[in-house]
C-alpha cells in the first residue's frame, strides 16, 4: 500500500494529486498537474510577506507550463474520480440500510439510474477500476459535500471507510471484502484524529436522493 504523500509542501494538493493520478505510471502528470496548480500561488503569497522554498519554486518552474496538463483528460479524471467516489457513497449505504443486496454491482444500477445519460453500468465500471486504488478516498470526497475542507477530518473518513470495506462481508457464498489491498494510505507515522479509532469504525448517516420511477426494482421495499 503506497502512503500518501502528506509531507509534501501543500499536502491538501498532493492528495488530490493522487486521487486524480493513482497509478504509478501516473507520476510525471500528477506532478504536472500539482506544479500547474500551486504555481498561481507563489506570487500571492510572496506579496503578503510569505516565504516560499527556493527548491519548491524551482519545482514548480520546471514542472509546469500553459500546455503541461492535458485539459480533456484532467477532465476526464475529475468526472470518473467523482463518480466512483458517489458509488462508494451507495455502496456504504446499501451495506448500513440494504446489507441483503449491498455489492458493487448494485451501487453501480443505482448510479446508472441517478446520473446523466451516457453514462452506461459498463462505463461507470471501466472508470471506477481506474479508480480503485483510491475509491475510499473519492468516497470521502463525495460524502464531504465534494470538497476537504480539514485534511486531517478528510483522510479520518477516508480510513474510516478503508476499514470498513476491508471488513464488511455480504452473506454470499465466498464473498469477498469490497477493497483490496493496493491502496494509497495515509503513512504509518500519520495519527487518526478520532479518539476511539480503531475500536471503533464511524461512517457518517445519510440518505441517498429519491429516484422516483427510475428506482431499481431490488431497492424497492416488499
Amino acid at each position: 500500500m503506497p502512503p500518501l504523500p502528506l509531507n509534501a509542501a501543500e499536502p491538501v494538493t498532493a492528495v488530490l494529486g493522487v486521487m486524480l493520478y493513482p497509478a504509478d505510471e501516473d507520476l510525471a502528470a500528477r506532478d504536472r498537474w500539482e506544479a500547474l496548480t500551486l504555481a498561481p500561488f507563489a506570487p500571492q503569497i510572496r506579496a503578503q510577506g510569505g516565504d516560499i522554498p527556493a527548491d519548491l519554486v524551482d519545482w514548480i518552474l520546471t514542472h509546469c507550463g500553459p500546455y503541461s496538463v492535458d485539459q480533456n483528460d484532467l477532465a476526464y479524471r475529475w468526472t470518473s474520480g467523482t463518480m466512483t467516489g458517489e458509488v462508494v457513497k451507495v455502496l456504504l449505504w446499501l451495506t448500513a440500510k440494504r446489507p441483503d443486496v449491498a455489492s458493487w454491482s448494485k451501487a453501480t444500477d443505482w448510479i446508472a439510474a441517478f446520473g446523466p445519460k451516457g453514462f452506461s453500468r459498463s462505463e461507470i465500471y471501466r472508470r471506477r477500476m481506474r479508480f480503485r486504488r483510491v475509491a475510499r478516498l473519492w468516497g470521502a470526497y463525495c460524502i464531504s459535500g465534494r470538497r476537504i475542507s480539514d485534511l486531517q477530518t478528510f483522510l479520518g473518513l477516508s480510513e474510516q471507510i478503508r476499514v470498513w470495506g476491508q471488513t464488511w462481508r455480504s452473506k454470499a457464498r465466498r464473498a469477498q471484502p469490497l477493497f483490496g489491498n493496493d491502496l494509497w494510505v495515509p503513512p504509518e507515522e500519520w495519527q487518526h484524529p478520532d479518539p476511539d479509532w480503531p475500536e471503533q469504525i464511524k461512517i457518517p448517516h445519510y440518505d441517498l436522493p429519491s429516484l422516483g420511477a427510475r428506482t431499481p426494482h431490488w431497492l424497492v421495499q416488499a
